[in-house]
């Protein structure tokens, strides 16, 4: 069996740092809990966007937790969604040189709707399958363009007005995240069939290119 007690030094309680006793040699060690504010999970991070409310401080990690959509020769929404968020510092010279189309931030999205905590999800899901199609129309328009003019694709501002969960939800908003924004910028992996939109990677490392002869950029590709 195993106790944890909270630590006190010098007579003073110290938040989230406990004393745990375990095994049969009584051994003990010491246990702390990370703040979720400085040490966020995927949801929190790429999903509720935690770090940006206000008063939010600077998160020193980010866990790369489960993605939707990845490819069986490489996790192209991990790499994705740190790119959305200017986390990902290692791709060549080359991703960054190049001519490019894109949609302007007028006509990217669906006017923007709040969903309030409390929002009816059949309201929500109609305004999100709504903007999923405006999605659709854009990027297949941005893809033909690409094609024809020999551009790559900096893909528009994504919005979901709905949490992409399989478990239980609430006002679209998965358990735990009642108080989340909505909408939200979505990542990549949750509209899209990421892996389509990139080329396997082979042995040696390089990654070929994609079915579509375009490739495409995360939508804050100018910001980063």
């Amino acid at each position: 069996k195993s106790r944890s007690t909270p630590l006190s030094i010098e007579g003073s309680r110290v938040e989230r740092l406990f004393s745990v006793t375990a095994g049969a040699d009584g051994a003990d060690f010491r246990l702390a809990v990370l703040p979720l504010s400085r040490f966020l999970n995927g949801h929190t991070y790429f999903v509720q966007h935690a770090h940006t409310l206000p008063g939010a401080p600077s998160p020193m990690s980010v866990h790369m937790t489960y993605q939707f959509a990845e490819g069986h020769s490489f996790a192209y929404g991990k790499r994705q969604r740190l790119r959305e968020h200017g986390l990902w510092l290692v791709d060549p010279d080359e991703y960054f040189n190049g001519k490019y189309v894109t949609a302007s931030a007028e006509h990217a999205t669906l006017p923007r709707k709040e969903m309030g905590e409390r929002v009816d999800s059949r309201d929500a899901v109609k305004y999100h399958l709504e903007e999923a199609r405006h999605r659709t129309n854009v990027i297949r328009a941005l893809l033909g363009i690409g094609k024809a003019l020999g551009r790559e694709v900096i893909l528009p501002r994504m919005l979901c007005y709905c949490d992409f969960m399989w478990k239980e939800m609430r006002n679209c908003r998965v358990g735990g995240a009642e108080t989340m924004r909505l909408p939200f910028d979505c990542p990549m992996d949750h509209v899209l069939n990421t892996p389509s939109f990139f080329g396997d990677f082979h042995k040696n490392g390089t990654e070929g290119r994609t079915a579509l002869g375009v490739g495409v950029r995360e939508p804050n590709f100018l910001l980063n």
